[in-house]
């Protein structure tokens, strides 16, 4: 997956995480380890849920931050 530790950084800032999710992220960042199937299934929803809060402007055109979670999210395609 092309998955690198500055997105790793960035999920853990922005992301409401399990512990679980949250420690696998930090090993993932430290290049220890790879996310699983479904780690990887519910930080797609939770970017998901992120993109729906943060993403879009008044008009509802993708912010910088928008842009970025929908990238993100084509990353975390587990299919």
């Amino acid at each position: 997956m092309p998955f690198r530790p500055i997105d790793a950084d960035y999920l853990l800032r922005v992301l409401s995480l399990s512990s679980n999710l949250r420690a696998s992220l930090e090993r993932l960042r430290a290049g220890a380890g790879a996310l699983s199937r479904d780690e990887l299934t519910d930080l797609r929803e939770l970017v998901g849920q992120r993109l729906q809060t943060h993403g879009f402007g008044p008009d509802y055109e993708p912010t910088p931050e928008g842009r970025r979670l929908e990238q993100l999210i084509d990353d975390l395609d587990v299919d």
